[in-house]
């Protein structure tokens, strides 16, 4: 028979090594962080409160939905814009 201390020293190294590259990961993921290399995904995004009646009237921003050149995206039961297709937008609207 196997020697069950011996399949659990196993194990423990085999543990430990994946700690370790999981630990050199996020010291990787940090240093990317704090030097300015990752940005948040959710800094691209406007909330439809602060577009309507500010940027475009409700019935713009609807009407623009509606007709599929403006898209809304849902993100924990709120409405948000993409900034930059918002930005497209006004500069379609600019050119007409």
């Amino acid at each position: 028979m196997d020697n069950p201390f011996e399949k659990l020293s196993v194990e423990i190294g085999d543990l430990s090594a994946k700690l370790d590259s999981l630990f050199s990961e996020v010291r990787k993921m940090e240093e990317r962080k704090s030097s300015g290399g990752e940005e948040n995904p959710f800094d691209e995004f406007i909330p439809k409160a602060e577009v309507r009646n500010v940027h475009l009237s409700a019935s713009k921003l609807h009407t623009l939905e509606k007709s599929g050149r403006l898209k809304c995206y849902a993100i924990e039961g709120k409405r948000y814009y993409k900034k930059s297709e918002l930005r497209n937008l006004f500069e379609i609207l600019k050119t007409k």
